[in-house]
């Protein structure tokens, strides 16, 4: 993977200490009653990371 994303996850897990973070990505959309859109994380959910899975 890039540096430059394991580096701000890095980052996120420094200002957090101990914590835990729940960090959501987008949820699947309808199209129509039987058909999803393809998934899209956030923007903000792959800056972070850079995944992009459902």
């Amino acid at each position: 993977m890039n540096k430059q994303f394991t580096k701000r996850r890095q980052e996120v897990m420094r200002m957090m200490g101990g914590g835990v973070a729940i960090i959501p990505t987008a949820s699947e959309r309808s199209r129509s009653r039987d058909v999803l859109y393809p998934f899209r994380a956030s923007s903000d959910f792959y800056y972070l990371t850079h995944f992009n899975e459902p």
